[in-house]
């Protein structure tokens, strides 16, 4: 029995699951894409930015730039896996 093909190979084979999100092709996400990937305003982000980066309540965080890391320990803050940098919180 031969197998027939077509222009991805041979019929019998199945694709995977797609693939929807790579990643930004730049590297880094603005703060505005790294607040919708984590399903935040950019105000809640910001708030999550300082609660785990330790950055002054005055500092400017909008231009700042996110790596792919960044965003899974920001996940990991944001569900609670994290324990909190701010002031005055005691490590679980």
């Amino acid at each position: 029995m031969i197998a027939t093909t077509n222009r991805t190979g041979p019929s019998m084979l199945k694709k995977g699951p797609s693939i929807t999100h790579r990643g930004p092709s730049r590297g880094y996400y603005l703060e505005s894409e790294a607040a919708s990937l984590l399903g935040l305003t950019r105000e809640d982000f910001r708030a999550l930015v300082r609660r785990v980066a330790l950055h002054p309540e005055g500092s400017d965080i909008s231009s700042a730039r996110y790596q792919p890391t960044d965003l899974v320990t920001l996940r990991l803050a944001q569900a609670g896996a994290l324990p909190s940098s701010e002031p005055g919180s005691q490590p679980a």
